[in-house]
């Protein structure tokens, strides 16, 4: 067993006790008066060499490079794309014990998909950690206990779909947490991570597959200052979703770089007394009567005042290129003979199949300006048109979202909820899918 893991205690102890010279392949410089930096790179570099020099402050196994803190005792490990370590996809409980002054630790591009509950233990000192671009699916309550020293945690591009209650209390320096990358679809599965002690912070969620915002997404969320939704696949934010009682310290929200918004609400800053910042830039917007709210606040407001908000328009076709701020609103009107909110139709969905047969669960809407569809499954993911899971997509078929369900299993078992939204209002329509075993 011993040999599936990377036994750091024993480098650590190298790192106090070990010889004087530069171990082979790799670089050893000093830094000052009381910093010694050993860089081992390359090919040639498989495992942490035995023979680091004790009077080393910085370790760096890897790609990247830290700047020291603390003379003398290691302050800075960095064992980034470690072979032992990706191999066995995990850490020994005690690898990262034997220093009293760790201030960063590098485990990011080691695969690593668990992590004993104790493997933090010994690093109450740390400031940063990195684990990102790992396989972690997980962070389970405990896993970081004690650290309260730790200022910056970087979960970044794992496989985090889920977040449990707890998992992120004690910390007391938190400052930035970032989980860009990861599988989240639905808000509701990360915030009972931050309600209660952990509200003070919110974690950075870019590059996610977020559909929707709404006026649950956030609840028992009471402190965040900074939210970070840019690249997600985001379709519908509700008016009411960043509201004052969670947001009274809100300052930026960026909602940029590729998320599917086609309209926002009129009062979607409205009670944010220190907001200075909505990204929204690159968005496919359409500017029609759904915009006419947001245009009005837009152009009643004096110009270089806080949140600056601003809109370019994607279509349609003779707006394409313009400011929203530009547009007169009589100009933002929509090809409907009377505006209403949607109503849904599910009838003739595949709604008892069995297992290893595929479903298809319709929601034909109906309803004017185009509302925008999602559906939710009974595990709470949330699908919309144009991605999915490996088994599930959202299919666009006549303005409609039929949420297509191949190869079924008993796991699919549950209720469906179809949403659809548009500036008018929002309904709901559940169907039951039923998988029967195969005799």
């Amino acid at each position: 067993m011993a040999e599936r893991y990377i036994l750091v205690l024993g480098v650590l102890l190298a790192v106090l006790s070990g010889t004087t010279g530069c171990p082979k392949y790799c670089d050893c410089r000093s830094g000052g008066q009381h910093e010694y930096s050993v860089t081992c790179q390359g090919p040639n570099i498989t495992a942490v060499p035995r023979d680091v020099p004790k009077n080393t402050t910085v370790l760096v196994i890897g790609e990247h490079s830290f700047l020291t803190l603390l003379p003398f005792r290691l302050s800075t490990l960095n064992l980034n794309n470690i072979t032992s370590i990706r191999r066995a996809g995990t850490l020994d409980p005690k690898a990262l014990c034997g220093s009293d002054a760790l201030d960063k630790i590098s485990l990011s591009h080691n695969n690593i998909s668990t992590l004993p509950i104790d493997v933090f233990a010994c690093t109450s000192t740390l400031s940063f950690l990195y684990l990102s671009h790992n396989e972690l699916t997980e962070v389970p309550p405990g896993l970081f206990t004690g650290m309260k020293q730790l200022y910056s945690l970087d979960l970044s591009y794992n496989r985090l779909s889920r977040l449990q209650p707890k998992s992120f209390d004690g910390f007391e320096k938190m400052t930035f947490l970032d989980m860009g990358g990861n599988n989240f679809t639905n808000v509701a599965h990360v915030v009972p991570a931050f309600s209660g002690p952990s509200s003070l912070y919110f974690p950075a969620l870019y590059q996610n597959n977020i559909v929707y915002l709404g006026p649950d997404s956030f609840s028992g969320v009471t402190s965040a200052t900074f939210l970070n939704f840019a690249g997600n696949r985001i379709r519908i934010i509700e008016e009411v979703a960043f509201s004052p009682s969670s947001f009274s310290n809100l300052t930026e929200v960026m909602l940029d770089q590729g998320n599917l918004l086609h309209f926002l609400p009129g009062k979607i800053a409205e009670g944010l007394p220190k907001l200075l910042s909505l990204a929204i830039d690159g968005c496919p917007f359409k500017c029609d009567c759904q915009l006419k709210d947001l245009a009005a606040w837009v152009q009643s407001r004096q110009p270089h005042s806080y949140p600056y908000v601003d809109v370019v328009c994607a279509s349609p076709p003779k707006l394409s290129g313009k400011y929203l701020s530009d547009i007169p609103l009589s100009e933002l009107t929509c090809d409907c003979e009377h505006e209403q909110a949607p109503s849904i139709d599910t009838s003739g969905s595949d709604d008892h199949i069995q297992e290893g047969q595929s479903a298809m669960l319709n929601c034909r809407v109906t309803g004017c300006p185009l509302a925008e569809i999602f559906w939710t499954t009974p595990g709470g993911d949330m699908l919309a048109v144009g991605w999915g899971f490996p088994r599930m997509e959202v299919i666009d078929i006549e303005n409609s979202g039929t949420l297509s369900i191949q190869h079924a299993t008993v796991g699919d078992i549950g209720d469906y909820v179809c949403t659809a939204v548009n500036y008018r209002g929002k309904t709901s329509k559940t169907v039951h899918l039923q998988v029967d075993r195969k005799p």
